[in-house]
């Protein structure tokens, strides 16, 4: 009978574990125990169903790979765009806002103490008239009194889009 290449790794793999009892071949043969049989057992079953070794091979990268790839997009997604927010943020141009009200729809609380809420803000900028802007913070739990309607919160305009709204406090970030 021919033995499948999975079966020549399989019996490698146990065979360099099972030669000497020193812990790194203990440890070695612990990982395998909970690795390498279970993935030869796996393969082994779908070899038996007459699965040839490039389907088996689509079938742990679409089970396995494809997930990994979509988180890692995401990660890197949204790096990218903490990066822009970053740099949009240092070129933004200093200003006083006025809470007008707090948008209860758009209350969220996390277990870090964080609150995401969504503001209206009467914005002043020296020079320039005040104007009305929507914007959505994440701030501390213990700020709430300072984003009540009527104070006043110390901000940053955007200076290609007047309506992108940063904080400019400490107990405040930029909800991306």
């Amino acid at each position: 009978m021919v033995r499948s290449v999975w079966c020549e790794i399989y019996i490698l793999i146990y065979s360099q574990f099972t030669t000497q009892k020193s812990p790194a071949n203990l440890a070695g043969l612990f990982l395998y125990n909970i690795l390498a049989k279970p993935a030869y057992l796996f393969i082994y079953n779908f070899k038996a169903a007459g699965m040839s070794n490039i389907q088996i091979l689509l079938l742990l990268f679409s089970a396995f790979g494809l997930p990994i790839l979509l988180v890692l997009g995401i990660l890197f997604y949204k790096n990218r765009t903490r990066k822009k927010v970053e740099i949009r943020f240092s070129n933004a141009l200093y200003a006083q806002a006025r809470v007008l009200s707090i948008n209860n729809s758009m209350v969220l609380r996390d277990v870090r103490g964080k609150l995401k809420v969504s503001l209206s803000l009467e914005i002043h900028m020296l020079n320039d008239d005040s104007y009305t802007a929507n914007a959505t913070w994440e701030i501390d739990l213990t700020a709430i009194a300072h984003i009540q309607p009527g104070q006043t919160v110390a901000v940053r305009v955007d200076t290609d889009e007047k309506t992108t709204i940063y904080p400019n406090v400490p107990w405040a970030t930029y909800w991306i």
